[in-house]
């Protein structure tokens, strides 16, 4: 769920150490690998700075950098909750090598894939920088056969790791310069490289053989290349693929999920990202869910909120503030979505501020008889129902 405690992330932080008195490093160092729900298992020694810099893309989605000495980080498990609703960490390794806990080493240049829900130790020998995007658990592994991999991992050698690096490594040196709509363009590249060279390697769990991964990393695929096709159906893929419609359907049950389910989750996921983007700026929300296959807007928000737990206009409008007040805006924007509230009939109305206004004239028409209510002088501004009352000539005469 992204709601409010997803949107109201820091925008960009930047803690350097260095220029602090020894005393306060490691606490502003703690606070700093805090924000990324990291550890430091390193003892602060003199003269040693660090630096942490964050960034958030108009969705959300987090991309940090680290620069320090040999060190020794750790992630504590984050929050509570089921652990498939915690991202993964997505870690590039632009310089320096080192080691997991477990034992797995990994070498300059390497891709390596954490996972936030559960505890790891990772040991650097040498100076290091490392480039980290948070990336939606379900966004790599519904898209293939590895729900039961352990993490962290290092991404083995092929055609997509390789494109993944080049793509990390282009962000890391840019990082300075990265714009809110590249950030949500490496969000999308580092998610599709990834997701492409994980589905390419590695053990399979118990009760898939290597066919049946190979087939559904195809329908994936399939899927993903149809899903503007409002009427894209499990008939259309099995036919495309060559395959039975039960044995597609026995390929989702083997992820615990279903064809329809996934479906509407891609959906939903390219939604969201189209939603922040700077080219689709000037598009509705409607067109942007036709784009994706859903043709009902009524339909489309309600999906969306019970995906992320907030309407796709209150998402859109809080990621495109500016970062001063996203926070405030993302608080407003969730608590409306989520208690409904809207000011009444009934409601006071807001207070004025500022100078009185002098009481407005006076006088009784001559015509009228001795009793009839004043009218108060027209006068320019706002009028309302109170100012003006009829008087008895406008009245209809009474029925003796």
């Amino acid at each position: 769920m992204l709601g409010e405690e997803t949107l109201r992330g820091i925008q960009e932080m930047q803690t350097s150490t260095e220029p602090l008195p020894l005393e306060a490093r490691q606490r502003k160092w703690d606070e700093a690998l805090a924000v990324l729900s990291l550890h430091d298992g390193t003892p602060a020694a003199e003269g040693t700075p660090g630096e942490v810099r964050v960034l958030r893309s108009p969705g959300g989605a987090l991309l940090a950098r680290l620069r320090s000495p040999a060190r020794t980080h750790g992630q504590a498990a984050r929050g509570s909750g089921p652990r498939a609703s915690h991202p993964l960490l997505v870690v590039f390794h632009h310089l320096g090598a080192g080691r997991f806990a477990d034992g797995t080493t990994f070498a300059e240049g390497d891709i390596t894939v954490c996972a936030r829900a559960s505890r790891w130790g990772m040991s650097l020998a040498e100076d290091f920088e490392l480039l980290m995007q948070e990336v939606p658990r379900e966004q790599l592994l519904d898209r293939f056969d590895c729900r039961d991999r352990g993490f962290p991992l290092v991404l083995g050698a092929g055609v997509l790791t390789m494109a993944a690096q080049t793509a990390m490594r282009a962000f890391a040196t840019e990082f300075d310069d990265l714009r809110p709509s590249d950030l949500v363009s490496a969000e999308i590249a580092v998610t599709e490289l990834v997701a492409g060279a994980l589905s390419g390697g590695g053990p399979k769990p118990g009760g898939t053989t290597q066919v049946q991964a190979a087939y559904f990393h195809r329908v994936t695929t399939a899927i993903e290349a149809r899903l503007s096709q409002p009427s894209l159906c499990v008939k259309d893929i099995a036919r495309h693929e060559a395959v039975s419609q039960r044995y597609l359907q026995k390929l989702f049950e083997l992820q615990n999920d279903t064809f329809t389910d996934y479906v509407r989750r891609r959906r939903l996921e390219r939604a969201r990202l189209d939603l922040v983007a700077d080219r689709h700026g000037s598009k509705s929300i409607a067109e942007i869910a036709f784009e994706w296959g859903i043709r009902n807007q009524g339909h489309f928000s309600r999906l969306f909120k019970a995906a992320y737990g907030i309407t796709p206009r209150a998402y859109r409008r809080a990621a495109l503030r500016p970062p001063s007040d996203a926070f405030a805006a993302a608080r407003r924007a969730a608590r409306r979505t989520r208690t409904g509230r809207r000011r009444g009939p009934s409601a006071a109305p807001p207070r004025r501020t500022g100078a009185r206004r002098r009481p407005l004239p006076t006088r009784r028409p001559s015509s009228h008889p001795t009793g009839c209510p004043p009218i108060a002088a027209p006068s320019t501004g706002v009028i309302s129902a109170a100012t003006f009352r009829p008087c008895c000539a406008s009245r209809p005469a009474r029925r003796s």
